[in-house]
């Protein structure tokens, strides 16, 4: 299965449209009562996400207020918040619908198309080549040569398995939650024991979102060969943002017999 990964770009379109939303709010609560800005926080599943009197980055750069207070005649308050910022906090798959005039949370049914991390001419975006540096919610994917001595690392093992199907068969993807306190590092192998070529893949579901989903480049596996992948656990990432899952995928047209072992491993050094 040929996945399409769908990063984040898609949602910088969003900031000066949900800027003017935030505005618009502001005016209109000021007609009949006090206005103030920045006065709460905000604790996201238990961790502090927005501190009271910080401002919030739009895409664009532009410093807006990370909440509007509405104190009504009667003393009483009511909190709001910018769209975008409470669709990234949330991991939520957000865009603007400029026709309908409206803030499209979750799909809007019109995709702009996938944003593929592609090579060069027409080759597969299958067949990329891994990006080092290049960070996905929890992780960072880095160059294997550059992890430390793992050898005597404490580790925990959450997959270690030989698979083999032939056409009509499957390999159901590895879901690992990558959390700091399991480690600092992840490595991820596959060994291509068949004679078919696999595609081998790390991404996350976006959680408030209709299927799509951001990941690394799916790297292509020769008959033969064995692919390690080393990922460096982020700090302060949401742990929204924590759920991957691991995959390979076979040339399964080829009517040919998949023979693979994956490992996968959380490193703490």
């Amino acid at each position: 299965m040929n996945r399409k990964f769908w990063g984040k770009q898609h949602k910088r379109i969003l900031a000066g449209a949900l800027a003017t939303l935030l505005l618009t709010a502001v005016s209109a609560a000021a007609a009949s009562g006090k206005v103030s800005f920045n006065q709460v926080g905000l604790i996201v599943m238990g961790e502090e996400a927005v501190k009271a009197g910080q401002t919030y980055a739009a895409a664009n750069g532009r410093q807006i207020p990370s909440s509007i207070t509405y104190t009504d005649e009667a003393g009483e308050k009511t909190h709001y918040l910018p769209v975008e910022q409470t669709a990234e906090l949330l991991d939520a798959d957000v865009s603007w619908d400029g026709e309908a005039n409206c803030v499209n949370i979750g799909y809007d049914g019109k995709p702009s198309g996938p944003l593929l991390i592609t090579g060069p001419g027409d080759e597969d975006p299958r067949d990329n080549a891994v990006q080092y540096g290049l960070s996905v919610g929890a992780l960072e994917e880095i160059d294997p040569a550059a992890l430390p001595d793992l050898s005597g690392a404490s580790s925990r093992r959450y997959a270690n398995a030989r698979v083999q199907y032939g056409l009509d068969g499957s390999f159901s993807d590895i879901v690992h939650t990558v959390l700091p306190e399991y480690g600092n590092y992840l490595v991820y192998t596959v060994k291509n024991d068949g004679n078919v070529p696999l595609f081998v893949t790390v991404y996350r579901e976006i959680t408030i979102t209709y299927g799509r989903v951001e990941g690394f480049p799916s790297v292509k596996v020769e008959a033969g060969e064995t692919l390690t992948r080393a990922f460096r656990v982020n700090e302060g990432f949401s742990r929204l943002e924590s759920n991957f899952a691991f995959g390979v995928n076979a040339e399964r047209e080829k009517g040919m017999q998949a023979d693979f072992t994956v490992t996968l491993k959380h490193y703490t050094v």
